[in-house]
């Protein structure tokens, strides 16, 4: 018998309904031992959790009790079905057993509750459809939860819209853990900004709704930490009437002279601004600089490694022993040898040009990130954004100067020979750090002046165009001088482009702000003659 029991276990596991029957032939009441035997689960929980419909259904034809057996942890077959998606097997077991839909397993969870948790959309659409009240059950443990409170605790956006949208019942929406909290708080908590703007959006839950501890979901927002969904999620939730439960009790005392007030909402939201934002702003700002710090510190001790290995593995090698004498054509193969000593570099002999422009872009970012290493473990309290912006200007000098002793000593290996095999190579390095830096250099200057460059005339933006080709084309020249294999034309040209295009920007922004503007004033007058058409009817 331990055998045949042995086998119908592995015809579950293959879902092979020949098998099946084959050992039913042997032994028609095998499908009834199985309940009783030392095994943690029946064949059908085997089956069904690993999605073997025909097998499934050939068991509950010739044993539909099996739908009721539970395993060690308490599931039901149609629990594992459930998690894991397979809805044709949900339906022959819902079909055999309906109220096992109802059925908790040993961690408080239904039937319902696994298909929220696991996002299975079309096996909640089956499950409500015979057993409604299963997706109103609440989870025993550990927090009473409602399934809509699960489908937030787990992201599952899609299984929270079918249910809403199927149960439509408000009174379970809003429902409260033993916590007092709302899915709306989990939410909240959460900074799930896609849940809150369809639960609010509904309109049937409760913005301000109290937990246990008196809590709003305004008030649980400010306990996060404040980032940019922090102050998205606070302007939808204000522009929704959430208030702060102080605010409550303020409003409730003076909703008189509230009432009078033209733009009370708006008043309300400031005083959350006050309140709430500017600590926060504050608190993010010093989150933003010490990230800023840790970040700069990291790049610098990597560069200043990479610096320091440089100088001990030059390309070419260092000479291994003393020579006074100058041997002219008297070397290995008629090479011409300097006098030289031990330790001294190969490649500053040979190639000197190259070696002093190594030597200086090493140089340069190996002591810019040790300045950078001094500044940050200095211990002076450096409260202003100058000077993260200074310590980030000084790292770009030294990621600068890495590329350009990388690309220096990719030219000192290469042979004369097959120099021209390399000028793709050159021309993607070289342009690739100057379009960087170029992004770079625009990116910031339009974060930090846009507003101040807008409200300039079109002469100081003129001068202003002016100056940066000039210092380009200084980079340009300086950038010649180094680098000889390179055409300094291609660096003008795309600085040009850059900042060309940094200027149409401006306009446009200055442009798009100019159509806005005319855009809400006209539908203003529009909407402000509409209600003065409806009043004169309304009076007539």
């Amino acid at each position: 018998m331990v055998q045949t029991m042995k086998q119908l276990y592995e015809a579950a596991m293959e879902g092979s309904v020949t098998r099946l029957l084959d050992l039913l032939k042997q032994d028609s009441l095998i499908l009834n031992r199985c309940t009783i035997t030392t095994y943690s689960e029946t064949p059908l929980h085997i089956a069904a959790m690993l999605g073997h419909l025909d097998f499934c259904s050939e068991l509950l034809s010739k044993n539909p009790g099996l739908s009721e057996a539970l395993d060690s942890r308490r599931s039901s077959a149609l629990h594992l079905a459930s998690a894991k998606g397979h809805l044709g097997i949900v339906k022959i077991l819902v079909s055999a057993r309906p109220e096992m839909c109802l059925a908790y397993d040993g961690d408080g969870n239904n039937s319902v509750h696994m298909a929220a948790m696991k996002g299975q959309v079309d096996v909640l659409e089956e499950l409500v459809k015979v057993r409604p009240e299963a997706a109103r059950a609440r989870v025993k443990i550990p927090e009473n939860w409602t399934t809509l409170h699960l489908c937030v605790q787990y992201y599952q956006i899609e299984a929270l819209k079918f249910l809403v949208d199927a149960l439509k019942d408000q009174e379970f929406i809003n429902a409260k853990d033993d916590s007092g909290n709302s899915i709306l708080h989990l939410a909240v908590a959460d900074k799930q900004f896609e849940i809150i703007e369809f639960l609010v959006s509904k309109g049937q839950m409760d913005v301000n709704a109290l937990n246990s501890k008196g809590l709003t979901t305004l008030d649980i927002l400010a306990q996060t930490r404040r980032d940019s969904k922090y102050f998205e999620i606070a302007y939808f939730l204000q522009l929704h009437g959430a208030r702060r439960s102080s605010q409550k009790e303020i409003l409730s005392n003076n909703q008189s002279s509230l009432s009078i007030i033209p733009g009370g909402h708006k008043s309300e939201v400031i005083d959350f601004e006050t309140s709430i934002r500017k600590p926060s702003t504050k608190n993010s700002y010093g989150e933003w600089l010490e990230e800023q710090r840790q970040s700069l510190m990291v790049v610098a001790s990597l560069i200043a490694t990479m610096g320091f290995q440089a100088v001990i593995t030059l390309p070419g090698g260092l000479w291994s022993e003393d020579l006074k004498k100058y041997m002219g054509n008297n070397g290995p193969d008629n090479e011409i040898i300097l006098p030289h000593s031990a330790g001294q570099s190969i490649l500053a002999l040979k190639q000197p040009g190259t070696y002093k422009r190594i030597v200086f872009f090493n140089t340069l970012g190996f002591v810019a990130s040790l300045g950078t290493i001094l500044l940050l473990i200095s211990g002076l309290r450096f409260k202003h954004k100058s000077f993260v912006w200074i310590l980030m200007v000084v790292m770009w000098i030294s990621i600068f100067s890495t590329a350009s002793t990388y690309l220096l000593a990719v030219i000192a290996s290469v042979t004369d020979d097959l120099m021209d095999d390399f000028d793709n190579l050159y021309y993607i390095l070289t342009n690739g750090v100057s379009a960087m830096l170029c992004l770079l250099i625009t990116a910031h200057t339009i974060h930090s002046t846009r507003q101040r460059i807008l409200k300039w005339t079109i002469k100081k933006k003129v001068c202003l165009w002016i100056v940066m080709v000039i210092v380009w084309v200084s980079v340009a020249v300086m950038w010649a001088k180094l680098f000889p294999y390179y055409d300094p034309l291609d660096i003008l040209i795309g600085a040009c482009v850059v900042f060309a295009t940094f200027f149409v920007l401006l306009y446009a922004m200055q442009i798009k702000n100019f159509i806005v503007n005319k855009v809400k004033s006209c539908f203003q007058e529009f909407k402000s003659s509409w209600t003065s058409c409806n009043q004169d009817r309304t009076q007539v």
